[in-house]
């Protein structure tokens, strides 16, 4: 099973339980979920898509600094497209010039 480009096989269980957010709660739901999985594995750069996908833009950009102090996942985030919603802030153009991709 995949939802969005993440692979679950071998994982049934995760898969389970995020279906089961779906099913209750709806795409948001699923969001909601999946951010906690993501945080948990230290994985904000993921974290920070389902933020911004909610349109929980202070979390979004506490999730994109902890992955800027990690060095994780950041390199596309310029140009990355499940950003869209929070690129026009102007705390995205800071985190930007910090990560030294000027725009």
């Amino acid at each position: 099973m995949a939802v969005r480009g993440v692979q679950f096989q071998g994982h049934e269980d995760v898969a389970k339980a995020l279906k089961q957010a779906f099913d209750k709660a709806g795409y948001p739901g699923f969001l909601r979920a999946d951010v906690k999985r993501r945080e948990a594995q230290g994985y904000y750069i993921g974290a920070a898509y389902d933020y911004a996908e909610l349109g929980e833009q202070d979390a979004a950009f506490a999730a994109l600094e902890k992955a800027f102090v990690s060095r994780s996942g950041i390199l596309y985030i310029k140009v990355d497209p499940e950003l869209d919603n929070i690129r026009s802030d102007p705390s995205f153009a800071d985190l930007l010039w910090r990560i030294g991709l000027r725009q």
